[in-house]
């Protein structure tokens, strides 16, 4: 076809361009002069050149898929039908609904907040569709979710196993301070023997309960001696033959 170049700008004066084709391209022009447009055959899309790079004009193709949120899915019941043959054109590829209602879907489980993502048009398969849980079940020691953090009371007493217990809480536990009072200790050095006598050894421990060892103070060689628990905050040792030092350690 017979071309007629132009060498000046034409001025329509607001008139329209009716019937016009823009340039068809197989392939993008080399230099193309700024706010230059042409159509690709073989993108199939219309371009522009914006002075620094390329620009493609999108089509709604290249929108259609995009997240389209369209409510509340009720997995129960099914409502809106999404998976027993719900009509045709009624989904598109990009809608997603977030559950509101417990149930099965395609036979997958779904809890309330899970999201569904529509991956085509018309989908009809579980495989059609992306899910995202939200993970608000309970947790337990084979599955992961969500769980309670236990009061003080309740980590007391020991008996709740559905919730989790801090660090802060597991220091203050009432049977961890139990715990902490059984090994509370006293210790001092004496002197037992015939000559010495009897020593009472005052641990303050505020209980009879309590076990007492003495030891040589030198040689750290454990002694069987005379043990009375005399009082909740005494206790009296005592030993024939010779005087020695000791050390005693009373723990209660």
């Amino acid at each position: 076809m017979a071309t007629k170049k132009f060498l000046h700008n034409i001025d329509l004066n607001k008139n329209e361009l009716q019937n016009a084709v823009i340039q068809n391209l197989a392939t993008d022009p080399l230099t193309p002069n700024q706010g230059q447009f042409w159509y690709n055959t073989t993108d199939d899309r219309i371009k522009y050149y914006d002075g620094s790079v390329v620009i493609t004009v999108a089509n709604i193709n290249d929108i259609a898929g995009l997240l389209d949120f369209k409510g509340g899915y009720n997995a129960n019941t099914n409502t809106p039908n999404l998976d027993s043959s719900p009509t045709a054109g009624t989904i598109k590829k990009g809608d997603y609904y977030v559950v509101t209602a417990a149930g099965n879907f395609y036979s997958e489980p779904l809890e309330i907040g899970d999201s569904l993502f529509a991956n085509v048009d018309d989908p009809a398969s579980f495989s059609d569709w992306t899910l995202v849980q939200y993970n608000l079940t309970d947790a337990t020691e084979t599955r992961k979710g969500v769980a309670e953090i236990a009061t003080q009371a309740e980590t007391d007493a020991g008996t709740d196993d559905s919730r989790f217990v801090t660090p802060a809480k597991l220091k203050n536990a009432s049977f961890l301070q139990g715990l902490t009072n059984l090994v509370n200790k006293y210790s001092t050095t004496t002197t037992i023997g015939t000559i010495a006598g009897a020593q009472t050894i005052t641990h303050s421990l505020g209980t009879r309960d309590v076990v007492v060892n003495v030891y040589d103070a030198a040689t750290y060689e454990h002694y069987g001696v005379e043990i009375v628990n005399t009082t909740i905050n005494t206790v009296t040792i005592a030993a024939n033959g010779a005087n020695v030092s000791v050390n005693v350690v009373v723990v209660g």
